[in-house]
């Protein structure tokens, strides 16, 4: 998935958990108190992007986790600037949350670029270019 992609998709998701947050915080925030709630939210967010570098971590698994760490802490960082007394507070949180762990899809995934072998066809043409080149008339 390209890094525009993955992204965007970052943002969509960013964008729903910070539109359900107020839902969640009607439901259960008279029974344990918004704060509360919205750090259990959070802690489900950060809980879901640390499984999610654990398994699209193919290449290097122990660097996506150390910057889905780093990520997570920025953006629970973030979130807490962000958060205020309120429904509009919490969901401003979330979306921060999310707005963080989605600029991790615009740094290189580690893979490394396939070897191309002998009979690349862009070094047979070049070869072929610097050949003609190099003759005289």
């Amino acid at each position: 998935m390209s890094g525009a992609r993955a992204f965007l998709r970052g943002l969509v998701a960013a964008a729903i958990l910070g539109s359900a947050a107020p839902l969640g915080l009607l439901l259960v925030g008279p029974v344990f108190g918004g704060r509360t709630v919205l750090w259990m939210m959070l802690a489900a967010a950060a809980a879901v992007a640390l499984a999610r570098s654990v398994a699209n971590g193919r290449t290097q698994p122990g660097r996506s986790l150390l910057l889905e760490v780093v990520f997570v802490a920025c953006g629970l960082a973030f979130a807490l600037c962000l958060a205020a007394p309120g429904l509009a507070g919490a969901a401003l949180a979330l979306w921060g949350f999310g707005l963080v762990l989605s600029l991790r899809a615009l740094l290189p995934d580690g893979a490394s670029a396939p070897v191309m072998g002998p009979d690349d066809p862009f070094d047979e043409a070049r070869a072929r270019a610097l050949a003609l080149l190099e003759e005289e008339p």
